[in-house]
This record gives structure tokens, C-alpha cells and sequence, in this order.
């Protein structure tokens, strides 16, 4: 089956999860990064302040999606996105509005929550649960979306900061979000998506007796963690800060967002 015949023959649910993973961008470090300079004079902030706050809420929107992301395998999807969807528009809104550290605290953290964390989430989990033997070249098309919005998505905020502002470039995004991907979401999903996990999992011993504190006590899986977390800390911290590298060495800030989306397109935007 060709990637053509695949797409043709599913393309509900995988533009479905194409445009999760697109739209994840509002809440993925690349893009927040373009907001901090504005952010750092209207809040007089320094870099090490709002490199904590970004931190912190970053630290715990992964804590809430661990505690979220289970509540995909109970509701049917499309309830479930639109809530995710709607909790990221949001967001934008209440970033967009706000006028003190605790507003934009939570504004960052709902941004990471739902958009980093809940949208990625979502859509490679349908793309893995709705595929079997063609898993694999499903979720390698959905995951294209993070391609186009790190290839596409700094130029344009760039510009739209440029011209409106960020409050106002945040309130574009709350209101393309719902004016855009939100009907997406309920119009595309039909009913087999809807009882959202269809019964083809196998359920052998290892699952039936899976418990998430034996795998935290696992070496094995203590060692991929602990890879799989250096490169991303050190991507965020580039893209978090590529302004004030811009600044520091005196390049065009436009110049600079589209060369670090390339650089850094192979390195997991998931995690960034």
C-alpha cells in the first residue's frame, strides 16, 4: 500500500492527526520563543526569571499530562480533542490578556499542557491505536505537521509581531484555533472514531500485570529517560534564548527563526 492509497483510504483520521501535530506548534518552545523578547519588557523580566517560569510551567504541564493523557483510552476522541483544542485556544487568550507574572504563568502553562503536551499526545496515540500493520507509515505522515510548523510558523508570527504585536498575535492564534481547527475536529471525526479505542489490542501478562511504579523502578527505562532528556533540555534552551543570541550577535531576528527550525527539525519538536 502506498502512502498515497494510505492517506486516500483514512484521510479523516490521519488530517486529523497531521493538523494535532500542526497545531501543537502554539505551545512548543520554537514558537513561545518568538514572544519572549516582548514578554521580557512588558513583565521586566530578566532571561534567568522567565527561564524559571518557562521551567516551572513546562515541569508542570508534564505532570498534568501524565495525569491527563490516560483519559484519552475512557472518552471517544472527538470529545477529548475539542476539550484539548478548546483548553489551548484558551491559552492563547489568557496569555494574550495578561497583565501580571501569575496570568502569564498560567497562560505558558496551558500553552505547554494542551498544545506541547495534550495535542502531540492525541495525535500519535490515534494514529497508533487506529493502525495496525500500517502503524508505522501513519503516524510518519502525521508527524509531518511538526515539519510545516517549524518550517513555516516562525517566519509568519515573526512578521505578525511586526505589524500587531504579540498580545494581538496571541489573540489571532486563540481565534484561528477555534475558528479553524475546533470545527475540524467535530465535522472530520465520525462515528467508528468516536468509542474512541477499537477493540485489536492484544492483552497479554506483561500488560494485565503493567503497573506504572514498576516501570518507574526499572533501570531500563531509567536509562532511556535520562537519554531521551539531554538533547531536548538542550534544544529548548536554544530556542527559548534565540532571541537574546540573535541580539547578542547582532543578526536580524527574522533571519535567525528560520535557520534554528532547520537545524533542529531532526531533534524531536515533540519534547522541545
Amino acid at each position: 500500500m502506498t502512502y498515497v492509497r494510505l492517506f486516500l483510504d483514512n484521510k479523516r483520521i490521519i488530517s486529523f492527526g497531521f493538523l494535532l501535530t500542526l497545531f501543537s506548534s502554539a505551545g512548543q518552545t520554537f514558537f513561545l520563543s518568538l514572544y519572549v523578547n516582548s514578554i521580557l519588557l512588558d513583565f521586566h523580566l530578566t532571561n534567568a526569571s522567565f527561564g524559571a517560569l518557562y521551567s516551572a510551567a513546562t515541569i508542570l504541564s508534564a505532570i498534568a499530562l501524565a495525569c491527563a493523557g490516560r483519559f484519552i483510552d475512557y472518552y471517544n476522541l472527538r470529545t477529548y480533542a475539542m476539550v484539548s483544542s478548546g483548553l489551548l485556544a484558551a491559552s492563547c487568550l489568557v496569555t494574550a490578556l495578561s497583565r501580571n507574572i501569575i496570568l502569564l504563568f498560567i497562560g505558558l502553562w496551558g500553552l505547554r499542557f494542551a498544545g506541547q503536551g495534550l495535542l502531540s499526545h492525541i495525535s500519535s496515540t490515534s494514529m497508533a491505536k487506529f493502525f495496525t500493520d500500517k502503524r508505522g507509515k501513519a503516524l510518519s505522515v502525521s508527524v509531518l505537521g511538526y515539519a510545516l510548523g517549524e518550517g513555516l510558523l516562525p517566519v509568519i508570527i515573526t512578521g505578525v509581531i511586526l505589524l500587531a504585536g504579540w498580545r494581538q498575535s496571541m489573540l489571532i492564534c486563540s481565534v484561528f484555533i477555534c475558528g479553524s481547527l475546533m470545527p475540524f475536529i467535530w465535522f472530520t471525526l465520525g462515528k467508528k472514531h468516536l468509542q474512541y479505542f477499537p477493540d485489536n489490542a492484544d492483552t497479554g501478562p506483561m500488560e494485565a500485570g503493567f503497573d506504572a511504579r514498576a516501570l518507574l523502578k526499572s533501570r531500563g527505562f531509567l536509562l532511556i529517560a535520562a537519554n531521551f532528556s539531554i538533547l531536548p533540555c538542550v534544544i529548548t534552551g536554544l530556542f527559548v534564548y534565540q532571541q537574546a543570541l540573535a541580539a547578542e550577535k547582532m543578526w536580524p531576528m527574522g533571519w535567525l527563526a528560520r535557520p534554528v527550525s532547520w537545524v533542529t527539525r531532526d531533534a524531536g519538536p515533540c519534547f522541545a
